[in-house]
Order: C-alpha cells, then sequence, then structure tokens
C-alpha cells in the first residue's frame, strides 16, 4: 500500500485531520479499500461517533495492492508526535510493507532547502472494533455557516457554561450558554447570515448540546471553509466539514465528429461519484436551444432553464423513508426499507435576472481590481479542467 500528498493545501488538511484524532480516543482503525480510506471511531466518553472519508481521488497517489480490504491499527497520541514533526512545504507518503505489515512508514520530503526530509516507522496495533450502522435520518432543521466562525463562538460561549441550548426557528438561530458563576452569553443568528438554512415549516427546535465535544470539533475548523449542522428532536446532532469539491470517482463519455474530424459535435459525458450521479448532453447540432440544469435531491428537485421565462423552479417532490416505533433509534438497527411518495408544492422564485455572461465579467473585473478570490478560485477551475481532460481520453 502507498499513498501520496504532494498538494501543500491537502498535506495541511490530512495533517490537521489526524493531529487531532487524540482528542477522541486513544486509537483509530483506518481502512483502505480500492476506492476510499475510511474511519469510523467512538470518543472515549462514547457520546460521539466520527466517520472521515477520503476518496481515492482526494491523494496524488493511492495504491492498494491487496485484494481485500486493509485495517491499519494506529495509537493516535504517537500519530500526532510524527505528524507534529511536519513543516511546510513537507509532502507526505505513506507505506505499508506486505514483507513488514506491522510497521507503517511515513515519509516527509521537500525539494525546498528551508526542510529536512523526515523518516518515521510507526509501529501498529491490533484493535478490535466494529463498524456501527449510522441511520439515513430526515432533519427538522439544517444550517451551514463559516465554519471558523462557528469556532469562534463556541470557544466563548464554553467559557460560560458546559452546556450549549439552541433555538431554531424560520426566523432565527439563538444560541445559549449559562451556569451560576459565570453569567449568560446569547448569541443571535440571522438566517440571512447563514450560508444555507432549510427547516420544517412551522417548526421550532429549543436542544442541548455538550460544549465541551463541540469545542473538540471544532479544532478542525480548519480543515473546510464551512460547518454543515443538523439537528432533530430525539436524536444526535450531526456536524459535517466537507473538504471541497469532490472528485469524481467514474468518468466516461461519448461523443462523434459530424462536422469537423476530431472534434465532436454531439457529446454524452457520466459523472460517478461516492453518492451522486451526474449525466451531461451537450451538442452544437441540436434544433433546439437548450440551456437546462435539473438537479434531484433527497428533500428537493430544481430546474434552472436559462431560456425559460421561470427561469427556476422549485418542486416539493422526492421519496420519504418512514420509520415505525421503536426502529431507528439505535446506531446498531439498520434503516428501515419502507417508503412513501412525496409531491407537494411547486415554488417559482422571483428573480432580477441579469445576463450571466455580463454578472461573469463584472465578478471577473472586482477581482482584478481588489485582489479578492474569485467565487469559483483557482482550485475549483483545475478540478472542472482535470474533469474535461480526463473526459476528452475516453
Amino acid at each position: 500500500m502507498e499513498i501520496q500528498i504532494n498538494q501543500q493545501g491537502r498535506a495541511d488538511i490530512f495533517t490537521c485531520i489526524f493531529q487531532y484524532m487524540k482528542l477522541f480516543t486513544d486509537s483509530i482503525n483506518v481502512i483502505c479499500d480500492k476506492e476510499r480510506l475510511f474511519i469510523q471511531a467512538i470518543d472515549k466518553s462514547h457520546v460521539s461517533i466520527f466517520e472521515i472519508y477520503l476518496p481515492k481521488s482526494w491523494f496524488d497517489v493511492y495504491t492498494i495492492e491487496q485484494k481485500t480490504d486493509i485495517t491499519i491499527g494506529i495509537n493516535t497520541n504517537l500519530l500526532y508526535k510524527v505528524l507534529h514533526a511536519r513543516e511546510k512545504y513537507h509532502k507526505l507518503s505513506i507505506k505499508l510493507d506486505n514483507s513488514n505489515v506491522d510497521i507503517l512508514q511515513i515519509h516527509m520530503t521537500s525539494e525546498s532547502n528551508v526542510n529536512f526530509d523526515k523518516h518515521f516507522e510507526v509501529p501498529l496495533i491490533d484493535i478490535d472494533s466494529e463498524m456501527m450502522s449510522i441511520p439515513e435520518m430526515e432533519y427538522q432543521a439544517e444550517f451551514s455557516l463559516q465554519s471558523a466562525m462557528f469556532a469562534t463562538l463556541i470557544d466563548q460561549l464554553k467559557m460560560f457554561g458546559d452546556t450549549l441550548r439552541i433555538e431554531c426557528s424560520e426566523d432565527k438561530i439563538t444560541l445559549f450558554s449559562e451556569s451560576m458563576e459565570s453569567g449568560k452569553m446569547v448569541v443571535d443568528i440571522p438566517i440571512d447570515d447563514l450560508s444555507s438554512f432549510a427547516i420544517e415549516e412551522d417548526q421550532e427546535l429549543d436542544l442541548s448540546f455538550s460544549l465541551v465535544h463541540l469545542y473538540n470539533i471544532c479544532s478542525y475548523s480548519k480543515i473546510a471553509k464551512n460547518i454543515d449542522i443538523s439537528m432533530t428532536t430525539n436524536y444526535p446532532i450531526r456536524i459535517q466539514y466537507l473538504l471541497d469539491d469532490p472528485q469524481p470517482l467514474e468518468i466516461k463519455s461519448f461523443g462523434m465528429d459530424f462536422v469537423q474530424p476530431g472534434i465532436n459535435d454531439v457529446v454524452f459525458l457520466n459523472l460517478r461519484y461516492e453518492k451522486a450521479l451526474a449525466n451531461i448532453h451537450v451538442s452544437w447540432l441540436d434544433p433546439l436551444k437548450t440551456r437546462k440544469i435539473v438537479v434531484v435531491g433527497s428533500k428537493k428537485m430544481i430546474v434552472y432553464d436559462d431560456v425559460a421565462e421561470d427561469k427556476i423552479i422549485i418542486y416539493d417532490k422526492g421519496i420519504d423513508r418512514y420509520s415505525k416505533l421503536g426502529e431507528n433509534m439505535d446506531f446498531d438497527i439498520p434503516p428501515s426499507s419502507s417508503f412513501r411518495y412525496r409531491s407537494g408544492d411547486i415554488w417559482i422564485p422571483k428573480i432580477d435576472y441579469r445576463e450571466p455572461l455580463r454578472t461573469e465579467a463584472e465578478h471577473f473585473l472586482d477581482c482584478v481590481r481588489t485582489g479578492n478570490e474569485s467565487l469559483s478560485g483557482p482550485s475549483h477551475s483545475l478540478k472542472v479542467v482535470k474533469i474535461l481532460e480526463e473526459a476528452s481520453k475516453n
């Protein structure tokens, strides 16, 4: 097995992920299969479960020679010491030699004269653990905000008490923390200040969570721009850090060149992600001018049609899971296979139309003048080019 991370930003993220593991548990099993690196563990107090998914496309090199999954048991405190020795500009290489499966090799190399290359041998351990089945949930409220901002708020609230109380409604989110010794702190978060927000109609939530655990979770605030939070009554809070735009696991394209040899006039492109599929159809020869995007989500569906008068239409339509009393109340119980079809309202939001190319050009000029990074950014642009490059090979 060999894993390499050459990109500076991702090497920093990988280091951060594993350095803070020791806050939650003394040891972990890292599972590597053909498609991903995966970790599932429970914290020392058996209050929270954490999972990490890193698809093979996230790494510069991800090679698994074994036909079966590889399970690597590591002491998190020892792993912290190793990764603490990594310096800026160090690339990471992790190897497991078939001739010595009890030792994990970690290499830190750099082309810079400032840093010395460093090499480590980490003894592995056998850890008995079972994978827990976490059922899919329809959460009553979901919102997203800047992870650094949320981490700052949790740090401040922790100084006033041990428990975070969250009130969530259609109008705002309010955070509370109080104690007899320190008094009370209240934070009002307007819905318009959130990156995204969704709540069941007329729903009001009043939930409480441990600030100690939330504080540890916020140690990861540097690995992602936003933090996604999902809540529902009588169920644990779900917190997610999405590292970056996921790369497709598989890219397939089919096209034909009818007008100019070597230049496809009609193309069908399929992208397979870990939990999503995308199908793209482009044609210079189609008699109809079509600029349409259809997104089918788990809760709603949306159609964007650039040439229609109503450019955005949102459909409250989908398939919902539902549970019987006593089911899905334990992590060890798999989700029920019962479904119901939902076909609700159609919503056409009023949007002040602006010509897209003009908006894009103005944003570009604004970034040139101010020096701000564009909404897409170089990292996203590079991913798009890589997808198109891979599609052109098929």
